[in-house]
């Protein structure tokens, strides 16, 4: 009786412990409906807008003030760094209006943080790769790049990837640790550029002639710069020509300016001095047309004189077969008649034959033989 009555007063003083946390539990959801929570929470929202708009207007008056001093490149950090700079500030204010510990956030994002490095290994070596582009400012916005097998402009470098806008206007992002790794030519590094152009003379040429108007083509054309001077040398023997090379300097916006004219006016001033650029020819052997024809046509009737006498011979083999035929029935027919005749001529002999001898005794006669037989 006793055990029952304590374990009754047990099961009362549990119900009433969970009975105060419930409760407990009401009352301190009642400050966040509160007047103070929600004086709170519109301060927090008149502040953040203010951040804001504080965030634009510096950010907008540093990158103004950056493009104008600095590189595009470094304007680019810059303004990364003040957007960074503000999103991390508004998540610590706003943490730290809501009496969240930093403490132990930062505690956990460490532990988070490795789970999610091994996760992440990629992202983050593009991350640090990223800082080490930006760093050795070997390439900028704009500038014409060549990495592995793509091509293009440089149209924004950031600390995953940069972004390359092809000559077809394609994006291609390429990974910040890519670019790292491969070797990048920068075709657009430095103000000038040196351009080759190949060209082939015939052997039989006049190769001090053939220089001289390879030597005179870089007049010609205005893009070209003086300093350094153009360049005009032998590169080799080849299969149909001997090789020539034209080297000239020219401003890196003048690229395809340069190339079209210094093409024409190889061109023309090789037709000038009267020298052949050698090129591959193909000799192709046809019979004339009208022999072809007639060999047909000829072919054509022979097949038809051959084929109509062939049933000239056909016919002819009938005809004489016919004959040959009609020939052996003639024969046949005589010498049955031949045979009738003779039966009935020696019928009729048979006949008359027989007669009396002197002596009173008949004879008869052989109409074969000639002899008397008694």
């Amino acid at each position: 009786m006793g055990e029952e009555i304590v374990s009754v007063a047990g099961d009362s003083s549990s119900m009433s412990n969970v009975a105060e946390e419930i409760f407990g539990s009401f009352d301190n959801l009642k400050q966040y409906f509160s007047l103070a929570f929600a004086t709170r929470v519109l301060e927090t929202i008149v502040a953040l807008i203010l951040f804001y708009i504080v965030y634009r207007i510096a950010r907008k008056y540093v990158s103004k003030l950056a493009h104008k001093q600095l590189k595009p490149q470094t304007a680019l950090i810059i303004d990364k760094v003040i957007k960074y700079a503000y999103e991390i500030l508004v998540v610590i204010y706003v943490l730290n209006l809501f009496g969240i510990k930093l403490n132990a956030l930062l505690g956990a994002a460490g532990i988070v943080g490795i789970a999610v490095g091994f996760a992440a290994q990629t992202s983050v070596s593009n991350i640090i790769s990223g800082f080490f582009v930006l760093s050795d400012q070997s390439i900028k916005i704009g500038d014409y790049i060549t990495i592995a097998d793509v091509v293009g402009t440089v149209y924004s470098i950031d600390l995953m990837s940069i972004k390359v806008l092809t000559l077809d206007n394609q994006l291609i992002r390429i990974p910040n640790e890519t670019v790292i790794q491969s070797n990048m030519q920068n075709n657009t590094y430095f103000p000038t550029r040196r351009m080759l152009f190949n060209v082939g003379v015939s052997y039989d040429t006049d190769l001090e002639e053939a220089k001289a108007a390879l030597e005179s083509v870089p007049a010609s054309c205005p893009t070209v710069l003086d300093t350094p001077l153009p360049l005009v040398y032998f590169d080799g023997f080849g299969d149909s020509s001997i090789k020539m090379v034209l080297a000239v300097w020219f401003k890196r916006e003048y690229y395809w300016e340069t190339r079209n004219s210094v093409f024409m006016n190889i061109k023309t001033a090789f037709d000038a001095a009267g020298i052949e650029i050698p090129f591959n020819q193909l000799d192709i052997n046809m019979k004339d047309t009208e022999i072809t024809q007639r060999e047909k046509k000829e072919q054509a009737e022979k097949q038809k004189a051959a084929k109509k006498e062939f049933v000239a011979t056909l016919k002819q083999a009938g005809i004489d077969k016919q004959e040959l035929l009609k020939e052996e029935q003639r024969k046949e027919k005589l010498e049955e008649l031949k045979r009738a005749l003779e039966a009935q001529a020696a019928k009729k002999n048979g006949k008359s034959d027989t007669k009396k001898t002197e002596g009173g005794k008949n004879m008869s006669y052989d109409s074969q033989s000639g002899e008397d037989k008694d």
